[in-house]
């Protein structure tokens, strides 16, 4: 079942989720047909359909990153691409204890790239309904970063760095952005 991102800061226990990134260019920003801005960081596709593009784009993502975002410490490990999916694994820790748990799983969907999480208390209780998850459509890749609906990834130049920029839905409906300085461990 596909149910877009809107988890509130409050349903969160004022932490967040996932990763990071730099600014914003304007790829045709305004034009109908084209994404639009969410946040400063990150874009939108309204009713547009996704992106095109391979799991390739973002293989690059493959191994351990550790860093810090919204207020706490995040490791976050992928796995190499098979068979079209990667498989991925986020720990959120606040003041030294867990505070969630993500899984997370990149597709090759429809001739673009899906990524999917599930959220988990620290006791494996899950957040979403048995069959739900998140979802973030791609949107593509320019100038060195790769675009979801509401995300960003902005690795460094030499790939050792991450900046990860996330849109989180508010009660009111809007979106604060959240980041996350991730490197490689």
């Amino acid at each position: 079942m596909h149910r877009p991102f809107s988890m509130s800061i409050r349903r969160l226990g004022a932490i967040a989720l996932l990763l990071c990134a730099s600014q914003l260019a304007t790829i045709g920003l305004g034009r109908a047909d084209e994404p639009q801005s969410l946040t400063e960081h990150t874009l939108s596709l309204g009713e547009n359909e996704p992106g095109q593009g391979s799991l390739e784009a973002m293989s690059w993502l493959e191994g351990h990153w550790v860093g810090s975002g919204l207020g706490g410490e995040v490791e976050e490990v992928w796995s190499s691409p098979r068979d079209g999916q990667m498989m991925g694994m986020f720990r959120f820790l606040r003041d030294g204890k867990v505070a969630f748990y993500e899984l997370l799983t990149l597709s090759e969907r429809d001739g673009g790239i899906e990524l999917r999480v599930k959220h988990f208390g620290p006791d494996l209780v899950g957040w979403e309904e048995k069959d739900d998850s998140v979802q973030f459509r791609w949107i593509g890749q320019a100038e060195g970063r790769r675009d979801f609906h509401g995300l960003s990834f902005r690795p460094s130049a030499d790939g050792q760095e991450l900046t990860i920029y996330l849109a989180l839905k508010q009660s009111d409906g809007s979106y604060q952005e959240g980041s996350f300085e991730l490197r490689r461990k």
